[in-house]
């Protein structure tokens, strides 16, 4: 989920994703979720899709096992 990324990434202060439309009948979309966010705007994070997650300083972050 964007909230337990959000949460794991130190300085973390928003998680970004685009979703691009598969048919012309979806149109695409573009989710955020940040630390003020309501739980129902948490969103699934999957494997190969890009996110951007905005910090506010340098840190470190080692990624949890799957």
């Amino acid at each position: 989920m964007a909230s337990d990324l959000l949460a794991s990434v130190p300085y973390c202060t928003g998680v970004y994703m685009w979703s691009k439309t598969v048919s012309c009948f979806e149109t695409p979309a573009f989710y955020a979720y940040f630390n003020i966010s309501d739980p129902a705007d948490d969103f699934m994070l999957y494997a190969w899709y890009t996110y951007w997650v905005n910090v506010t300083q340098a840190g470190k972050w080692t990624p949890p096992n799957p």
